[in-house]
């Protein structure tokens, strides 16, 4: 994987680690206490994981560099939805279980990069 491609799923990564703060900041407001906790969670996996990734720039990369690249773009696509519906109140539970499914797809797939 090329350094270019390294930082193109670092960029992606950040995404989702904006989207999961979003979301807590969401659920803050909505006085939602465990989804806050659980999500507070995740953004602290990813956070390794994308601390992770930014030292191993500096060692070599193998990996799938375009299907990890789909994988977190769609996540992060499916992330903004869930966070529109959140703040329409729609079925906010039910989103922000979704939501917590997508950030653990991307949290494989910074697994899967830092093997």
């Amino acid at each position: 994987m090329t350094p270019s491609q390294k930082n193109l799923l670092l960029d992606r990564l950040s995404v989702s680690y904006n989207q999961t703060c979003t979301l807590i900041l969401i659920c803050k407001e909505k006085k939602l206490s465990d989804e806050v906790e659980r999500l507070e969670r995740r953004k602290a996996l990813l956070k390794v994981k994308t601390d992770g990734l930014l030292h191993d720039l500096y060692h070599s990369w193998t990996g799938d560099a375009e299907g990890l690249k789909g994988t977190i773009d769609e996540s992060n696509k499916e992330l903004g939805k869930c966070i529109a519906e959140i703040l329409l109140d729609v079925n906010t539970a039910g989103y922000i279980v979704k939501a917590i499914g997508y950030i653990d797809d991307v949290i494989k797939a910074a697994d899967v990069l830092i093997g």
